[in-house]
């Protein structure tokens, strides 16, 4: 039984049971909203990295301009927004 599985797991029933009706987690129901994929947030995580290993903190006008620069060559010019 779904509630019988929900105990059994921890986890709320109607949680368990919106998922057995094809209901989307919170996180993923967002991700197709997302401009960069998870593999090129974590470049630009990298990226950050590795300056602040120089020396050289990345600034938010930096960071933002490198994730531009991705979706750019990904969408055609897409501008990024605020968030």
């Amino acid at each position: 039984s779904i509630k019988g599985t929900a105990e059994k797991y921890g986890i709320a029933y109607s949680t368990l049971r919106g998922r057995l009706k094809g209901a989307e987690s919170r996180v993923g129901g967002h991700q197709r909203l997302q401009v960069l994929t998870p593999y090129e947030e974590n470049s630009v995580v990298r990226w950050c990295e590795r300056l602040d290993e120089w020396g050289h903190p990345a600034k938010m006008l930096l960071v933002k301009e490198m994730a531009q620069a991705i979706v750019s060559r990904k969408l055609n010019h897409h501008v990024l927004g605020k968030h």
